[in-house]
């Protein structure tokens, strides 16, 4: 058993705007630890301009994504606030591999250390020991998988990649193994899509690298809000 669900958007609106609201100050704060943490890496000619400049628009994006989420047919609140948990820190991790290729270690920790405190929370409340065993395994088989491939190619993959499934799996292992599988699906399908999209148009080489962990915090932001618990 699960705790009860949210309201459905229809039938209490103020859930999902109260959400949004919760979501611009998470956005904010998340932004500012990404910024933060990413000063204390030397400059190595990559930092420009970026989304990280611009911490309205992540903090909005923050906002649309937990109002989504509130409005997710059914959620358990403590479900709900650990896919809150995670979204504000994808978003801020997206930006910052987008903007310098890097996905800061301690902001993944902190996303991880508050959604498994809601995890932690949702599983004492229901008792169902088994689908935190599951969280658990999955977040292993999930860094383990990416380390491995780390090892075998690192140029392909760096630590904060690994780092990064390992939290996907710890997460999205909770609220279900379908929706793990589709973010993980969804996030490598995109970014073969606009690799193969800007190899075409000559924007980039064959060793340009890209911000994988940006495609994997998009496949599983689409993940959680296309198919919500129950569907």
């Amino acid at each position: 058993m699960v705790a009860a669900p949210l309201p459905l958007m229809g039938m209490d609106g103020g859930v999902v705007v109260a959400a949004a609201a919760g979501g611009l100050v998470a956005g904010g704060a998340a932004v500012a630890f990404a910024r933060r943490e990413l000063r204390r890496r030397p400059d190595d000619g990559t930092a420009r301009r970026g989304l990280l400049d611009r911490p309205a628009l992540v903090a909005a994006a923050t906002g649309l994504l937990w109002a989504g989420v509130a409005a997710g047919f059914g959620w358990s609140w403590p479900t709900a606030a650990a896919v809150w948990a995670l979204t504000a820190g994808l978003v801020a991790l997206a930006a910052a591999d987008v903007d310098r290729h890097l996905l800061p270690r301690r902001l993944i920790y902190a996303t991880g250390a508050a959604a498994g405190a809601c995890i932690l929370a949702g599983t004492l409340v229901s008792g169902d020991w088994g689908r935190l065993g599951v969280a658990a395994g999955a977040a292993l088989v999930c860094a383990g998988g990416f380390a491995l491939v780390r090892r075998i190619d690192r140029r392909g993959l760096g630590a904060g990649d690994v780092r990064l499934a390992g939290l996907l799996g710890l997460v999205l292992g909770w609220v279900g193994i379908p929706q793990l599988f589709v973010a993980l699906l969804a996030g490598n399908l995109g970014g073969l899509l606009v690799a193969a999209a800007l190899l075409a148009a000559g924007r980039i080489g064959r060793r340009t690298p890209l911000p994988y962990g940006a495609f994997l915090a998009g496949g599983a932001i689409v993940a959680v809000l296309a198919l919500p618990p129950g569907r």
